[in-house]
Parts: C-alpha cells; sequence; structure tokens
C-alpha cells in the first residue's frame, strides 16, 4: 500500500493569530502546517521538517523575512516561498522576487487567493 504523503507547509508570521488562522485553513485543505513566529525558529523548522512551502511574513522583529529567504533559497532551490506583508511596497516585491521568492501575497489574506496562488506551487493530499 502506498502512503500518501502531506505536502508541508511552514508559516511564518509574528502575528501568532495570523500563523494560527492559515494553519487551520491549510489543515482543512489537506496539508501539514508548522508555524513560526521569528526568524530563528522559522529557520530551525526548515531544517527539520524540510517544508515544500513556505509562507513567509516580510516585518518581523529581528531579523526578517528576506533574511530567512535568503537562508532558506541558500539551503534549498527547490522550496517554494510565498512573502506575505500587510503593505504593497513595489520594491520590496521586486527585492523578494529577485532573491528567489515564487510570489508575493498582501495582508489581509483573502483565502480564495491564498489557495489560488499555493495550488500552483503544491498540490493538497486529501
Amino acid at each position: 500500500m502506498e502512503s500518501k504523503k502531506m505536502e508541508k507547509v511552514l508559516i511564518v508570521d509574528d502575528e501568532v493569530e495570523v500563523a494560527e488562522f492559515l494553519s487551520s485553513f491549510l489543515k482543512r485543505k489537506g496539508l501539514k502546517p508548522f508555524t513560526a513566529n521569528d526568524a530563528r525558529k522559522a529557520l530551525e523548522i526548515f531544517t527539520q521538517k524540510k517544508p515544500d512551502l513556505i509562507l513567509l511574513d516580510v516585518k518581523m522583529p529581528g531579523e526578517d523575512g528576506f533574511f530567512v529567504l535568503k537562508k532558506v533559497k541558500e539551503a534549498s532551490k527547490d522550496v517554494k516561498v510565498i512573502m506575505i506583508t500587510a503593505r504593497d511596497d513595489k520594491p520590496s516585491i521586486i527585492k523578494a522576487k529577485r532573491m528567489g521568492a515564487e510570489d508575493y501575497l498582501i495582508k489581509p489574506i483573502e483565502l480564495e487567493n491564498l489557495d489560488t496562488v499555493i495550488s500552483k506551487y503544491i498540490k493538497p493530499k486529501k
């Protein structure tokens, strides 16, 4: 019998409520989410769990999302990263894309839009 691999998603957001909300949504979609609220924890989980996709907040206390993006892409070009921020900042969008981010979402995140973007990069297992 072949076991189905659940796609793993790391959610990195310093707003705990946002991370938990996204985690709950992704579980319902048949994905396996992990959450981190800062860069240090994000990189620790990335190393341990080897996620297929990362939803990464840009603005966080301490090291920001660009720091995490750089470290992740140095370690693995295969992992897909979607940057998330509360502002529609064109220079940040351009910077994220140049650093290897696949996509960029603006808060507040519409779940239908999130679902569409995620499905471009991974397929949930049901």
